[in-house]
Parts: structure tokens; C-alpha cells; sequence
């Protein structure tokens, strides 16, 4: 009985520590759960309303080094200035029945995708439609309006909207520094394009598109220049 006795003394004492241990360490390590959380699902068809298109491509501003199926976006600058554009454009086709309520269509895109030598960003947006604060109240005619919400832009119909609906978006980033001060080849932020529609509370579509990222060789365009400049006679 003695020996049985202290195997379960022992037992208790071993859980107790195990859980001692447990408590401190999540003092100091946050739940995985809330660290990692899962992406939202796609939904791209409910009782009354489809998605059946939602697109992002590059359609200026670099060369396809790539194919169709995997592009793969270079930029070759021929001067160091700054004020080069990328542009791109959304491409979405939605069907139902019946009408969306004003902001219940949302579109999301990244406020920034480049960034300079020291980490920081280094463009500006740019968007056909008006910023939010700029459209009275009373404006008839502005179905979108944008706004930035942190790093985002959110373009949200601000009227109500048939649930048939196709069109596009364009959009541009540009460059706000010399080309010099962009590394070479570095590769930029894709552009992560989100679609949500709100229909009703029992009817939520989300889904989600993607352009690649760019990259910027300087060396290749810059050198090229600097040479030619080089060789030039000097009186």
C-alpha cells in the first residue's frame, strides 16, 4: 500500500507541475488559434446570388517574362527618374436576383506594393473613382466610391446595385523615388484583390484574386545607359 501510495503522490505532484508549466507558458505565448487563423472560405454562389467572375491582371507598366499560364513581371528602366505607373485592372461579372444594398459590395486591394532599399514604401495609389469624403450625400451619380481603410483600399458600391452587375476597376501604383533607390530584382507585393458581397445576413459571398508581383532590374537598363553615356565625347 506504501509504495502505491507514493506512485500516486508522485502522479498528482507531476500533473500539478504540468500544469504549472502550462499557465506560464501561456502567459507568455499567445494561443496558436488566435495567432494563425484560417482564411476565409471561398463562397461563390448562394440561393439568389452567383459570382462568376473576379479577375486582377497587370495591363502596363512590365514585360511578361513568363507565360499566360505563369507570368513573370520585369521592369527594365532606361532613366533613374521617378513617376513609372503599374497599372492593373479588375475584371467581375456577378448575377442574381432582386437588388445588393448600398456597401454591401465590397472590393479590396493593397494601398502599396513597392518598397524602397530600407523596407519602406515607395509608391502612391492612384483610382478612376472618387474618394469617399469628396461625393455629397445627394450625388445620384457615383455608384463607387473608394476609402483606406489602414493598408487597404475598399471600393463599395455607395448606391444600391442591381445583383447583375459586370464591369472593371483600374488602378495604378507609381514610383515616388529614383529608380536607384529600389533594389535590384527585389520583388514587390502582389496584388491580393478580395470581392465580398453582402447580400443579407444569410447570404455572404467572398472570394479572392491575385496578379503576381514585379520586379525591377536596374542593372540591366541603368548599365546599359550609364555605358552609352560613357562613350559619348565630351568637348
Amino acid at each position: 500500500m506504501k509504495k502505491i501510495t507514493g506512485c500516486r503522490k508522485a502522479f498528482k505532484r507531476s500533473v500539478s507541475l504540468a500544469v504549472i508549466f502550462m499557465i506560464c507558458v501561456s502567459m507568455f505565448i499567445p494561443a496558436f488559434s488566435v495567432v494563425v487563423n484560417a482564411e476565409e472560405p471561398e463562397v461563390t454562389e448562394t440561393e439568389t446570388q452567383v459570382i462568376q467572375r473576379f479577375i486582377v491582371n497587370m495591363i502596363s507598366g512590365a514585360d511578361n517574362l513568363g507565360t499566360v499560364a505563369e507570368p513573370e513581371y520585369v521592369w527594365t528602366p532606361n532613366s533613374p527618374v521617378s513617376g513609372h505607373r503599374f497599372k492593373y485592372q479588375i475584371d467581375y461579372h456577378f448575377s442574381g436576383t432582386g437588388e445588393l444594398p448600398a456597401g454591401s459590395v465590397e472590393i479590396i486591394i493593397p494601398k502599396h506594393i513597392l518598397k524602397d532599399r530600407d523596407g519602406n514604401w515607395a509608391d502612391s495609389f492612384e483610382i478612376a473613382y472618387p474618394e469617399e469624403k469628396e461625393v455629397p450625400e445627394d450625388d445620384l451619380d457615383n455608384d463607387f466610391v473608394y476609402t483606406e481603410r489602414g493598408d487597404d483600399i475598399v471600393i463599395y458600391n455607395r448606391l444600391e446595385l442591381s445583383a447583375a452587375e459586370q464591369g472593371d476597376v483600374q488602378f495604378e501604383y507609381t514610383t515616388i523615388k529614383q529608380t536607384f533607390d529600389y533594389k535590384d530584382m527585389s520583388v514587390s507585393e502582389p496584388v491580393n484583390a478580395v470581392l465580398n458581397i453582402n447580400k443579407s445576413e444569410t447570404e455572404k459571398l467572398h472570394t479572392v484574386a491575385q496578379s503576381p508581383p514585379i520586379r525591377i532590374d536596374t542593372t540591366a537598363g541603368l548599365s546599359g545607359l550609364y555605358k552609352e553615356s560613357k562613350a559619348t565625347p565630351h568637348n
